[in-house]
């Protein structure tokens, strides 16, 4: 996950008005659950308002673009993920480049893993294999979007080992997903 300026901004007077975070995501999800703690401790720390604003759609691209556009004044931010850098590629009408944007920090960094529905009764890629190639078109993966890295990681073993499947919107009904490991099993949180 990545924390991204417009273009680089000075620091003399910053924080002297509201701080915008734009998260091309719906709100929820990983990205936007971090940039809300991420917001609420910038509040304090600036003694200024940061506020979360989700942008989602277009394979992140509506989020991403609202920021290429705003002032490089450095009061409108991007948290994204990975995906962020591989738009381009994928979608040549952007609008933005990726050289229209300044790093600022690296948030987070998670392990991707795949994961397979209980009831589907796969305990291991071999048996997912097996199952694509037996009954072809019945396997199902969802993705939460175009280039994200569940669709990508999804491509990428469909390119390795070519299993027939067809995708599915994420929903009850799919067979199979990537996902991070977080996500894939329940876990307890202490926020300090």
């Amino acid at each position: 996950m990545l924390f991204l300026l417009g273009t680089a901004a000075g620091a003399q007077d910053y924080s002297s008005r509201p701080v915008r975070i734009v998260v091309p995501y719906a709100a929820g999800g990983g990205t936007d659950t971090v940039a809300r703690l991420m917001a609420a401790r910038l509040t304090t720390t600036f003694g200024q308002t940061v506020v979360v604003e989700n942008r989602p759609g277009a394979s992140a691209n509506i989020g991403t673009g609202a920021v290429a556009k705003a002032p490089a004044d450095g009061y409108t931010i991007l948290v994204t993920a990975p995906n962020f850098t591989t738009s381009e590629a994928l979608f040549p009408q952007l609008g933005w480049k990726f050289e229209d944007f300044a790093p600022i920090l690296h948030l987070v960094r998670y392990e991707r893993v795949l994961v397979a529905a209980t009831q589907s009764q796969l305990s291991s890629v071999k048996d997912m294999i097996a199952q694509a190639q037996a009954k072809p078109g019945a396997l199902t993966y969802g993705t939460p979007g175009t280039a994200s890295n569940s669709h990508l990681g999804t491509a990428r073993l469909r390119w390795i080992v070519p299993t027939p499947a067809r995708v599915a919107a994420i929903s009850a009904s799919q067979t199979v997903s990537f996902s991070t490991a977080e996500s894939a099993r329940p876990v307890s949180v202490n926020w300090v």
